[in-house]
């Protein structure tokens, strides 16, 4: 079985990816799992899992699963403020753009999609869903130790863990992610897909 997990930046595509990848663990099958830039999966394995961003014919054609995430973009634009992965608004507007590309390409394909603003305090139904689509269903008890145990797992101090793909400063302290914007910016970025926008209700 391969899962693809594809949700877009900042929008809780790695805990979909450790979700799929406990799930199956604790099924009692053998797992691999990994980062579509290194994923060399072992051919014996039962269950592959790769996680990826960009649009790929290749995962879209061969996945028996596909997960999806997306989030208001407002919120994965203070979130990637908050790591410093954009050293201009320029920037910053051209990853929120490929983030829309992304999900317009993945989520039609999707088994479940994720929303990132229903995932708190909802882990443990996330986990049941996620389980029902891969064909491992688990019970509640189950599915709360699923989620327990993803929130414990570690960051990475540098670079990503490879087997949680969690890197430093991953999860915010903060879950409001407060980066100051101009009171504009929500229009800002609207105009770069105002009908995505609209679609999923992220109203400027």
């Amino acid at each position: 079985m391969l899962i693809v997990c594809a949700g877009i930046y900042r929008s809780g595509s790695t805990w979909l990816y450790n979700a799929a990848r406990l799930i199956a663990q604790r099924s009692g099958r053998t797992v691999s799992s990994g980062w579509v830039g290194n994923f060399e999966p072992d051919p014996a394995s039962e269950v592959r899992i790769v996680k990826l961003h960009e649009p790929d014919e290749h995962y879209a054609k061969s996945a028996d699963v596909i997960l999806t995430s997306r989030r208001n973009p407002v919120g994965i634009a203070k979130s990637v403020a908050r790591l410093n992965w954009a050293d201009s608004n320029e920037r910053l507007r051209a990853i929120i753009a490929e983030a829309i590309t992304h999900h317009r390409y993945w989520s039609p394909l999707s088994h479940y999609e994720l929303a990132y603003e229903d995932l708190r305090p909802f882990e443990a139904l996330h986990v049941e869903a996620v389980a029902r689509v891969m064909g491992m269903a688990v019970d509640r008890q189950t599915a709360r130790s699923v989620a327990t145990a993803i929130d414990a797992l570690p960051q990475a101090e540098n670079g990503f863990d490879p087997e949680s793909l969690l890197h430093a400063n991953h999860r915010s302290i903060d879950s409001s992610e407060s980066v100051a914007f101009p009171p504009d910016w929500t229009a800002t970025l609207r105009a770069l897909d105002p009908d995505w926008f609209d679609r999923w209700c992220y109203a400027a």
